[in-house]
């Protein structure tokens, strides 16, 4: 049995089946702006975002959802969840340096207050490496089942690939004044 199965709708909308714990969960994924939306039907995902969170987490570890977001020229870090799944114990799942003290603002303005700008950037470039990890092996398992350049859905990975290792040379560019804040906190 499968566990996860798509249908594409529209050129901007495509529903998604994804089997956990058991249970079918159904969402839509779909085009706003510049952002692609993961929206979920059930009424137990909308309510508890601890729940959502997690069957989202194991969606996106999924080499099935994965490769059709390759097929469809979707890059993981533009798709946004219609449902708040930010953590309560610090902004994008990073650990607050306060000790747990209280502090006026939302959560964004508290993670900046306790980051330097490089570890900002060394966050994100964890992420890239996260991703070109997750891509590489898919190409690989591509590979492996005789899979080539000669295919467009191995082509689309290959430019996933180069997309990640582009942003990642990037933000590893020492000197580049984009950069240039001299370690200072905002």
């Amino acid at each position: 049995m499968q566990e996860f199965e798509y249908e594409l709708k529209t050129d901007n909308s495509i529903n998604l089946r994804y089997y956990y714990g058991d249970e079918w969960f159904t969402f839509t994924l779909y085009r706003s702006e510049q952002h692609w939306i993961l929206h979920p039907f059930e009424g137990m995902l909308i309510r508890n975002a601890d729940i959502c969170r997690l069957v989202m987490t194991e969606l996106f570890q999924n080499k099935r959802f994965q490769v059709m977001l390759a097929r469809e020229n979707i890059i993981l870090a533009s798709i946004r969840s219609s449902v708040d799944l930010e953590p309560e114990d610090g902004y994008m799942g990073v650990d607050d340096r306060s000790g747990g003290q209280e502090h006026d603002g939302d959560e964004l303005d508290q993670w900046i207050q306790y980051h330097t700008w490089d570890e900002m950037v060394q966050f994100e470039k964890d992420l890239i490496e996260e991703r070109l990890t997750v891509y590489k092996e898919i190409l690989r398992r591509m590979f492996m089942q005789d899979m080539s350049p000669a295919d467009e859905e191995f082509r689309n990975v290959q430019q996933m690939i180069r997309t990640y290792e582009e942003a990642h040379q990037q933000l590893s560019s020492p000197g580049d004044s984009f950069f240039d804040f001299n370690k200072r906190r905002f």
